[in-house]
């Protein structure tokens, strides 16, 4: 086997999983007389595995990396990873595997969110009938609850339905939708409401519609973290089977928010965009920072100016880009950002259909926390940090010090507060961290950190 590639998993601080850790592992041609017998030609070992394991896509598997000590494998000199399989090649001279991180398991590929429904509506109906029968047969029990939410063409509706009963007592024209016919055949889309915290959501998603094991998600830091930095409950109604992946990403931007996956804890975390801390790790180019390997960047991109929020959506069947959709908005303008940057605006507009039209709140909150994190173009920094230094990983918060970073008054050195967004393992340990400034409050943004 040759040394795995792996590719660290990176941040995104405008919401949802960001980039998924992945590795690269390439293997030799051997025989394996135990698991398939008398193999006299090596080069038939990986076609008899692919041929015995054509499922492999989704399996678990760990890479260790570490040290061999005195010939033996000691699982306390080695760090491990783990990853599920996501692809597999061979040729004649031998294999390659590539693995990506849990998170996979949420792309909007492979998980969706509400489940498609196969019920269909028995005969057609006209826009004032109140029962529908599905079939096939037996579907009622099989794919929808006693009660609950569903969509035909672009009307919502709500229903009952008895236990061991394919009929459904609806009520029509739900969520400023319009009583319309429906012809024979015709889906009955089964909506997924949600009415609870931004933990127990993302929660759900991830565990209930997109197979992560409950075990990766340390579940009581999540909800500290939302009771503390993102309090109070979220509702939307989901019409239409939607990538867990967006809706993830949806929901970090509406309750400001980041995931991503530790490669050293094997866990999910989930982080609040929050004013930083005032105490952390220095590091100084004089006792940490590798020679020749730091650089600094400004990301003019991230910078923001005017956050714009549409909320209490309307119409739940109509897209989300749409901002007549939404009974109101709220906008967070800067002035002095502008006055800084030349007048040149810099905007974020967010259409969230998870503020309802009585959680003003939560729409002013979202706007202050992005407007005031990127109030000022951040400075990406790379740098390099030898093996005594590697217990710092992604998503910390720390203090750099260095020549090349100075105080905008004095022009003197500081102690510049940055996130680590990523970090990578060859020779040495390589980060990519973002300036971690936090802007004034301003007077629209009404105590949102209280």
């Amino acid at each position: 086997m040759s040394k795995p590639s792996i590719r660290p998993s990176q941040v995104s601080l405008t919401g949802g999983i960001g980039v998924r850790a992945s590795a690269s592992v390439s293997f030799k041609s051997h025989q394996d007389y135990v698991r398939f017998g008398t193999i006299t030609n090596p080069k038939r070992f990986w076609p008899s595995w692919r041929a015995e394991h054509p499922g492999y896509e989704g399996a678990e598997i760990s890479i260790y990396s570490g040290y061999i000590v005195n010939g033996a494998f000691d699982p306390l000199n080695f760090q491990k990873r783990d990853f599920i399989l996501d692809s597999f090649g061979h040729n004649e001279s031998g294999a390659n595997i590539t693995a990506k991180d849990t998170l996979k398991l949420a792309s909007n590929d492979r998980s969706k969110a509400p489940r498609k429904s196969s019920g269909l509506i028995s005969a057609d109906i006209t826009n004032t009938e109140t029962s529908i029968t599905l079939t096939p047969s037996g579907v009622g029990d099989s794919e929808y609850p006693l009660s609950g939410w569903g969509r035909l063409g672009d009307e919502v509706v709500s229903f009952t339905r008895a236990s061991g009963s394919d009929v459904c007592t609806i009520v029509r024209a739900a969520y400023n939708t319009l009583a319309d016919t429906h012809s024979i055949n015709d889906v009955f889309q089964l909506c997924l409401y949600y009415s609870d915290t931004i933990s127990n959501i993302q929660y759900d998603l991830l565990v209930n519609y997109s197979g992560v094991s409950a075990a990766v998600i340390p579940k009581a830091e999540w909800d500290n973290e939302a009771g503390l930095f993102l309090p109070g409950l979220y509702q939307a109604l989901i019409t239409s089977p939607t990538g867990v992946s967006s809706l993830l990403k949806e929901l970090g931007e509406t309750a400001p928010n980041y995931m991503f996956w530790d490669e050293r804890t094997n866990l999910i975390n989930m982080i609040a965009i929050k004013p930083p801390p005032t105490t952390a790790l220095v590091l100084t180019a004089e006792s940490n920072l590798l020679k020749g390997k730091t650089s600094i960047t400004d990301k003019t991109d991230m910078r923001i100016s005017t956050v714009i929020v549409n909320f209490g959506q309307l119409d739940p069947t109509k897209e989300l880009d749409e901002a007549s959709n939404y009974r109101q908005g709220h906008v967070r303008f800067n002035p002095n950002a502008n006055t800084t940057y030349n007048d040149i605006e810099k905007y974020k507009v967010i259409n969230s259909r998870w503020i309802n039209n009585d959680n003003r709140v939560a729409a002013v909150r979202l706007a202050a926390r992005f407007g005031r994190r990127f109030a000022d173009t951040p400075r990406e920094i790379k740098f390099a940090l030898d093996a005594k230094d590697s217990d710092v990983w992604t998503g910390a918060p720390l203090f750099i010090n260095s020549d090349l970073i100075v105080d905008k008054v004095t022009k003197e050195r500081y102690n510049m507060p940055v996130q680590v967004l990523s970090v990578g393992e060859s020779q040495s340990y390589n980060y990519t961290a973002l300036e971690y400034e936090y802007g004034v409050e301003l007077p629209e943004d009404l105590g949102s950190e209280n």
